[in-house]
């Protein structure tokens, strides 16, 4: 549940699954990363990546079955600095490399 001074959580789900619908969220996170590029503050010379394994026991459209069971992968790039890039999630069953490739597109 969220803190008494947010909105009801149906209000909170419903706003949060149209800002998803309508990618405002990427559209800022791509304005604050042109905007520190432009400025000379996002270092891309050298970036890392990592991974993470995050169950899904309840399914979903972007879920899916591993040895491990059903779940997702979380993909992040940060510059030297350890400002994040590009973070993307996959469905778990697809091998790392073909997800590092999807987040660079992105």
């Amino acid at each position: 549940m969220p803190p008494q001074c947010y909105p009801n959580y149906k209000t909170v789900h419903h706003r949060s699954e149209n800002w998803r619908r309508k990618e405002v969220l990427r559209r800022i996170l791509t304005d604050i990363a042109n905007e520190l590029r432009d400025k000379g503050a996002l270092d891309e010379e050298d970036c890392f990546i990592d991974a993470t394994f995050a169950m899904a026991k309840g399914g979903g459209a972007e879920v899916g079955p591993t040895r491990r069971g059903k779940g997702l992968k979380i993909m992040a790039i940060v510059d030297r600095r350890g400002l994040p890039l590009p973070v993307s999630t996959h469905a778990a069953n697809h091998h790392e490399v073909r997800l590092v490739q999807l987040c660079f597109d992105f």
